[in-house]
């Protein structure tokens, strides 16, 4: 029962800081596409199988696709570089490790060394915030399952 709990407790920990980290940008898009019907489904999942296999059969890269399915490449949101998030690094960073895993391993300690690391700049609040992020993420983190064991272990 304690594991299951634990388990349950982690993976609605996971998911709700997932969604707080990187939200959905366009909610109507996202509310559209969960009210399809199967027939729109249907076909945007063949449009999807065409330009896959075009894409195997062709060996096509970001520049040849866009080309070949403008169309389709705009309606799914494709991008030739995808964000990586509060998990990127930035060329000035500690180490060559991102801000996240600086806040994440060593808490306000390692946001410190961040802030007085790198230089002053975009790049650096941006390295900042990751590393609050993490901070934040190992306090929930470490607080959820002290509770936790303080319930399991009486």
């Amino acid at each position: 029962m304690k594991n299951s709990l634990l388990t349950f407790v982690l993976m609605v920990f996971c998911s709700v800081s997932l969604l707080a980290i990187n939200p959905a940008t366009s909610g109507s898009t996202l509310k559209d596409r969960l009210n399809a019907g199967s027939d729109q489904i249907d076909t945007e999942l063949s449009e999807l199988a065409t330009m896959n296999e075009a894409i195997i059969a062709q060996d096509l890269n970001f520049e040849a696709l866009n080309e070949a399915f403008p169309s389709m490449v705009e309606e799914v949101n494709l991008s030739p570089a995808a964000a990586p998030g509060i998990f990127s690094g930035h060329p000035d960073v500690p180490v060559g490790i991102p801000g996240f895993w600086w806040g994440f391993c060593l808490g306000l300690i390692g946001t410190l060394i961040v802030f007085l690391v790198m230089d002053e700049g975009e790049g650096r609040k941006e390295q900042v915030r990751n590393s609050i992020y993490g901070c934040l993420i190992w306090s929930a983190l470490w607080v959820t399952l002290s509770f936790l064991g303080a319930l399991g272990g009486g």
